[in-house]
């Protein structure tokens, strides 16, 4: 059956090509939804749950939000350390004390978008753009545990839009997802 929003816009499509416009469109919004619950239906699936996570947590990242790069940080130390993690979810690198917007996002468990039209007070360059020679447009988002209790933070750099920068859509998606990243870390 189709939803009640779907049945308006068919209702209100005008001619042939509205139609044509609607149907691609409900494609292409299906095909995400389907990746979408695929890919985090991986990140909870049996066995030892983090074998692969960060690359999946990538694939996603880069996919549906077209992000450059993908970073995940991990707190260490009651939030005194973060420590920037591998594949294998050996530490990379390691922070000391906690800064930068990833840390802020750590710290606070707020959402933090920096770019040329909204920098971030936040913004270190040292931790924030280690893997990019410039961060154009960043977006990073607590990892939440348990309680709403702050594990980490996933990081998002150069959006390959246009303008380089997030959405507020893709904000609430990398939210999402640092939710099932934290109960997968957990489990």
């Amino acid at each position: 059956s189709m939803s009640p929003l779907i049945l308006r816009l068919i209702e209100n499509a005008e001619n042939i090509q509205d139609l044509i416009k609607l149907k691609e469109g409900v494609r292409v919004s299906f095909n995400q939804r389907n990746l979408i619950l695929d890919q985090t239906a991986a990140l909870h699936m049996g066995g030892d749950a983090t074998s692969g996570l960060l690359t999946r947590v990538r694939r996603l990242a880069r996919t549906l939000l077209l992000a450059g790069e993908c970073n995940v940080f991990v707190a260490g130390h009651q939030c005194s350390c973060m420590y920037e993690l591998n594949d294998d979810l050996s530490a990379q690198a390691s922070f000391e004390p906690v800064r930068g917007i990833v840390g802020h996002a750590m710290r606070t468990g707020a959402t933090v978008q920096h770019d040329a039209q909204n920098p971030s007070e936040h913004f270190d360059p040292t931790c924030d753009q280690r893997n990019v020679v410039a961060a154009k447009g960043s977006l990073v988002v607590p990892i939440l545990g348990e309680g709403e209790k702050v594990l980490g933070s996933v990081q998002v750099l150069n959006s390959l839009s246009a303008d380089y920068q997030f959405s507020e859509q893709d904000s609430h998606f990398l939210l999402r997802l640092g939710k099932h990243v934290g109960a997968a870390l957990v489990n």
